[in-house]
């Protein structure tokens, strides 16, 4: 129990002063790393409404994106694994969030701007040949 209790009620002195260091501290990375999503989310954004089938709104925040996938004519299981064998490109079945998930997809763009574009590129690739 008491292994528990100093373990668990209080954080350790050196996270204490790390928590003091990032509040008082200068700000300009996190500035940049918020900048840098923001370009990663307008690239991605406006890559996937290119995409034969594919559709999405911009987020406001986070670093994912839900994306409708109705259009191809498959399931989000489907699609996940289509994109997987022929892309080798990975996301999330939008099932996996409820049932209303179905007919979407969750892709993350905290990755290289780099990984992105390839990505996307693929994507088109392989679904424009699907969607003729």
């Amino acid at each position: 129990m008491w292994l528990s209790f100093y373990s668990i009620s209080c954080p350790d002195s050196f996270v204490q002063a790390a928590a003091v260091a990032a509040l008082q501290g200068d700000d300009t990375p996190s500035a940049e790393m918020v900048a840098e999503y923001e370009r990663r989310r307008d690239f991605i954004y406006e890559a996937v409404n290119q995409i034969p089938g594919c559709s999405c709104q911009k987020p406001d925040s986070a670093f994912y994106m839900f994306v409708n996938i109705k259009k191809t004519g498959m399931t989000s299981d489907e699609f996940c694994k289509y994109i997987l064998k022929e892309c080798y490109v990975t996301m999330t079945p939008g099932t996996a969030f409820g049932n209303s998930g179905e007919g979407y997809v969750r892709i993350s763009y905290a990755n290289s701007l780099e990984k992105l574009r390839e990505a996307a590129r693929r994507m088109m690739e392989v679904l424009e040949k699907v969607m003729k």
